[in-house]
């Protein structure tokens, strides 16, 4: 992913990436490329509407059948951008066709939201929060809202989180030295995607501070299904803005025995 990122970057309209992914794994991947780089590369076009829109409108086309394009290609939130770059291009005319062949086609729902029409409590929704996606959730940055379903979830999902400090496990490492509990960590993750300098991060603040164990410890013991998980998951290991918003969530009252400044 992170190489089909720099080939298009580098390459511009000549390469395009393409495929079943989503913006967050475009995210991650151009996260760890421009570790390496000295000339930093940005989201592909199928992440950026007003990139992908400027690249659409050079193919042989009519306007309608871009717009069922624009819908297709992009990968992200149908959100303000998302509808702020079709509102600002094309006519009502060829929303109004694009509209009728997708009735046709048997996906209305589908355009209905892409393109706005008739239905702006969608961008409403959305236009209200900074994160409206789980897998935006490891940018979180101070200040930033979040929309009330998505901190519902996290509410419930990190008060499950908690919960496993209770296994006799955990007890037990705490016993051990730092060294050994990061050696642990290492070995038993299977499933949690960290960058070396995340690793660096980790080791870090259990050696400086052995009660932020309580953090790292349920991270390599759930079970991640889906990005939206991961992204959750990843967000509480190496965001510390994050970690400490989720503690204002937890749905459990009497699971703040580590607390907010166990990091």
């Amino acid at each position: 992913m992170a190489i089909a990122c720099l080939i298009e970057s580098r390459l511009g309209s000549k390469a395009f990436v393409l495929g079943d992914i989503t913006r967050g794994q475009c995210r991650k991947a151009v996260d760890m490329a421009n570790e390496h780089l000295d000339r930093k590369i940005g989201l592909p076009a199928c992440c950026d509407p007003e990139k992908l829109m400027e690249r659409i409108r050079t193919f042989p086309i009519s306007e309608p059948e871009m717009l069922n394009v624009y819908n297709r290609l992009y990968k992200g939130n149908k959100d303000t951008s998302f509808g702020s770059v079709v509102r600002k291009i094309f006519s009502k005319d060829s929303f109004d066709e694009a509209f009728e062949k997708a009735v046709k086609d048997d996906s209305y729902a589908a355009v209905k939201q892409a393109m706005d029409i008739k239905g702006e409590e969608i961008e409403k929704r959305c236009e209200e929060y900074d994160i409206s996606d789980p897998e935006d959730l490891p940018y979180y940055e101070v200040g930033d809202s979040i929309h009330p379903k998505i901190a519902e979830w996290i509410g419930n999902c990190f008060a499950f989180y908690r919960s496993i400090l209770k296994e006799e496990d955990f007890a037990k490492l705490m016993n051990k030295s730092p060294r050994e509990r990061c050696e642990w960590l290492v070995f038993q993750n299977r499933r949690l995607l960290l960058r070396d300098k995340d690793w660096d991060k980790i080791f870090g603040d259990i050696l400086e501070n052995p009660e932020s164990f309580a953090r790292y410890y349920p991270c390599v013991r759930v079970k991640i299904i889906g990005e939206e998980q991961a992204g959750l998951v990843r967000a509480i290991v190496t965001n510390d803005a994050f970690y400490q918003y989720t503690f204002s969530l937890e749905k459990e009252s009497g699971s703040e025995e580590e607390g907010a400044t166990d990091a």
